[in-house]
């Protein structure tokens, strides 16, 4: 069940005075929506080498807070305490395709902020801890009842408790307290701390976090782009130069041109868009669904007339860049050059589940459109059903 715009959720007025601004409890906005992970098939889950699952046990492990790393076996489950404690799996949208579709509700946000659903059960009294996120977080209650306390402000610095293995807050006060029931979702911008506790022995919740790479990743991993593009040639000059009083000063106007040549490299607005591309849409995770590298148009073509069912791999990133009469559309980090004339190849691509089935048969005549999802379909980022 996807959000009721017209009664429960206005988008642009959540973008405009909530998003990033302050908290918003929106009771029952998922009424009647049935939780498709129970906690024991996400138990089996966490036991998928592939998954990405933590166990945090505040009481009765070898030490308050203990954090364990999966995949876990499932008699690990049986020899835990009765209650404090949780199992966390990231990325569990791209292991249930109805957690998939639910991720396409937040498609009012643009999808490359967009992460995953990391969904958590947690036995009475369990917990994560007093935390903080430096991203934007849904808190969808999906099973059982959750206590949340939060903070009305966000938190400025890190103060966290020493020598445990989790990041938890040495004080923290709630200014809020809020009692979660299944259909019920809490929104939290950045940094405004938060302690959730299941009041239940079946406390399921579904976290749908956002991308937001901080300043350290995003200089790394752009200026290794640009060494690796940088013209050798390119040195400092100054054919200007005048004579100065003391040979061993550092004029202003000699630091003045190595900030500009720095500058000029590093405000590229052309290589700025390239590497952005790539980088936000690279993927983290093992690919989820099967790939067909063997794929060719002609079998595409008639799998998709006999009415099988061509869906994107929950695992792929996709976002597009329009420039003048091209465009760049960007897939899992590599990029693809296409005319404008393909804008509706983007908006197709990176549209919902359902809109994409439906205009996929008359889609696939366009040939150049046909030629992409052939590569892409290769590359494993569609696959049949």
């Amino acid at each position: 069940m996807a959000i009721n715009l017209s009664t429960n959720f206005n988008q642009a007025a959540f973008l405009k005075k909530y998003w990033q601004k302050k908290p918003l409890l929106l009771k029952q906005v998922y009424a009647g929506w049935q939780n498709p992970l129970p906690p024991d098939q996400l138990i089996k889950l966490a036991g998928h080498e592939q998954a990405e699952a933590r166990v945090i046990l505040e009481h009765g492990g070898r030490r308050p807070w203990e954090l364990k790393h999966g995949p876990f076996k499932a008699n690990l489950f049986k020899k835990l305490p009765a209650s404090h404690w949780t199992l966390l799996v990231q990325g569990t949208n791209h292991y249930i395709p109805a957690l998939q579709l639910l991720l396409e509700d937040f498609y009012f946000i643009p999808q490359w902020r967009i992460e995953d659903i990391m969904t958590s059960f947690a036995v009475k009294d369990g917990s994560v801890g007093a935390h903080v996120d430096n991203y934007d977080v849904f808190l969808l209650q999906a099973q059982g009842q959750r206590e949340w306390r939060i903070s009305d402000k966000p938190l400025l610095t890190d103060d966290f408790l020493p020598d445990h293995e989790v990041k938890l807050l040495r004080h923290f006060k709630a200014d809020k307290t809020f009692i979660l029931n299944p259909g019920d979702m809490l929104y939290l911008p950045p940094r405004f701390a938060h302690h959730g506790i299941a009041l239940t022995d079946d406390c399921v919740t579904h976290s749908i976090g956002f991308r937001a790479p901080n300043l350290q990743e995003l200089l790394d991993d752009y200026l290794t782009h640009l060494l690796s593009t940088l013209n050798d040639n390119i040195h400092y000059s100054d054919k200007d130069l005048m004579l100065q009083k003391h040979s061993g000063e550092i004029s202003a106007k000699a630091l003045h041109k190595v900030s500009h040549l720095i500058n000029k490299t590093i405000n590229n607005k052309q290589q700025l868009q390239h590497w952005f591309g790539r980088f936000i849409t690279q993927n983290k995770y093992t690919a989820a669904a099967p790939v067909d590298i063997a794929m060719s148009t002609a079998e595409l073509v008639k799998r998709i007339a006999a009415g099988e069912q061509l869906l994107k791999n929950p695992a792929a990133r996709f976002a597009y860049i329009r420039e003048k009469n091209k465009i760049f559309f960007y897939a899992n980090g590599e990029e693809y050059s296409l005319p404008g004339s393909m804008l509706f190849a983007m908006q197709l691509l990176t549209a919902k589940t359902g809109s994409l089935q439906a205009e996929l048969p008359k889609a696939i005549k366009h040939k150049k459109f046909l030629e992409l999802l052939v590569e892409l379909t290769k590359a494993g980022c569609f696959y049949f059903k």
